[in-house]
């Protein structure tokens, strides 16, 4: 297979700073046209930066690949492209899957708690959740995190397994989630909660 990644063709890249990573060929796919759906543009950006290159750097892109074109055939591109598929095609297939076995998983002890939340508008939605805290160093830590939201806990109680125990109870009012472990709970599915841990 040819190597082009030495891309002595290439154009002089420019920049005054003598510490800039110049690219090569491989990094002109890294150039990305962006179209904004909002106002209409199209933005060219390079990489997970969102740096937009200069114009000077634009010719530069272009005269690469004017030169990348005309130097190299189509004929061995496709060739090149085929066989690079094929071997990536043959790795894959020759790798095996490491299986790494699965532990068992070990029951914590915890508590399950269950919240009251007001939002500004006044929505009330109830928080099942577990914690190996204690609930009051739970519900200090969620304040923090839902400032507009008035917490209140209403019930807590123990369990050997915590985790096992707050999934059964969230596949029982799976119906009513409305956003992660918040709920939309009637009065009476309220008291059915209540007394099966009360």
């Amino acid at each position: 297979m040819p190597d082009y990644s030495t891309c002595d063709f290439l154009p002089d890249f420019p920049t005054d700073d003598p510490r800039a990573d110049i690219p090569l060929l491989s990094d002109l796919a890294t150039f990305f046209l962006y179209y904004r759906t909002d106002t209409g543009e199209i933005l060219p950006a390079r990489g997970d930066s969102g740096e937009l290159p200069t114009h000077d750097q634009c010719d530069w892109m272009i005269e690469a690949l004017r030169r990348f074109r005309d130097r190299i055939p189509e004929t061995e591109i496709t060739r090149y492209n085929e066989q690079l598929f094929e071997r990536h095609d043959k790795e894959m297939r020759s790798s095996k899957p490491e299986v790494v076995p699965k532990l068992p998983p070990v029951a914590k002890s915890g508590y399950i708690y269950l919240i009251k939340g007001t939002w500004p508008d006044q929505k009330i939605l109830y928080k099942i959740g577990r914690t190996t805290q204690t609930i009051d160093t739970r519900l200090a830590q969620l304040q923090k995190d839902w400032p507009h939201i008035q917490l209140e806990s209403l019930l807590t109680f123990p369990t050997e397994d915590v985790v096992k125990t707050e999934r059964d109870i969230h596949t029982i009012f799976k119906d009513n989630r409305v956003y992660a472990e918040w709920f939309d709970l009637t009065r009476q599915e309220l008291m059915t909660l209540w007394g099966a841990f009360d």
